[in-house]
């Protein structure tokens, strides 16, 4: 069985206007002069497709829904509902079943 694997944790935000396709996993801007503002993200992801702006939005909402998951696994008591909970969370964390 492999390790459970591990994610760039937390909160990660969308880029604006022509960047609504990459997600950072630290606020980043540009200034008017061309300087990069806020700080060097350790993660960028690029998404490049039609729904790039949608796909980016859902890839940064990811670790806040994860959490949420989580939380309502332990107050959900439908074992049906707990189930693809529970597998949703595996798959997330790249546990395969």
């Amino acid at each position: 069985m492999s390790e459970k694997q591990q994610h760039t944790s937390g909160p990660w935000f969308q880029g604006a206007g022509e960047s609504s396709g990459i997600v950072y996993d630290k606020r980043v801007w540009w200034n008017s002069d061309g300087s990069r503002g806020g700080e060097t993200p350790n993660m960028r992801v690029c998404v490049e497709s039609n729904n790039g702006k949608a796909d980016a939005a859902l890839i940064a909402a990811a670790p806040e829904m994860l959490a949420l998951l989580k939380t309502a696994s332990k107050k959900i008591t439908d074992k049906a509902i707990l189930a693809e909970i529970d597998r949703v969370i595996q798959k997330a964390e790249g546990e395969r079943r």
